[in-house]
């Protein structure tokens, strides 16, 4: 299976120790602030105590130009399994450094925590990120500082 229109070659870092368990996909160019929020993500993420003893399940993240992202099965295939995080670039590109980095990382425990209650997901981000709390009755984000 591929992503129609993938960039390859787009430049991205992944914190070294997540690179085995995330692949980066994208079907536009990225901004330098959009690859910086995503190695801060990663970072955040892989510092935190409980990150390795979790799911290590392998996970695509694909950012989507536009918020269309279009899968192509292969020929030879019948069907596919994927673990996947979609990032609407459109709407990403709206929010400022830890914003960003807050929608990576909450994405990255719903998978990496197996994780669906969006309070409980709220609680780890705000393990992982800095300057970050959050309400306890309703998990939306409290910034402390403007980034």
């Amino acid at each position: 299976m591929n992503v129609q229109g993938c960039i390859v070659g787009q430049e991205y870092n992944t914190d070294v120790r997540l690179v085995d368990f995330i692949e980066f996909k994208t079907n536009m160019v990225l901004s330098d602030d959009d690859l910086m929020a995503y190695l801060m993500a990663t970072t955040y993420l892989s510092d935190h105590p409980e990150m390795f003893k979790k799911r290590t399940m392998p996970v695509n993240i694909i950012f989507a130009g536009e918020g269309t992202l279009t899968l192509n099965l292969e020929e030879n295939h019948y069907g596919n399994r994927l673990n996947l995080i979609t990032i609407n670039h459109d709407k990403f590109t709206l929010l400022n450094q830890l914003q960003k980095i807050v929608v990576i990382v909450e994405e990255l425990v719903h998978h990496f925590w197996d994780e669906n209650d969006e309070i409980e997901v709220s609680r780890i981000v705000c393990e992982c990120v800095p300057d970050v709390d959050y309400n306890r009755e309703n998990g939306n984000y409290i910034f402390k500082i403007e980034s």
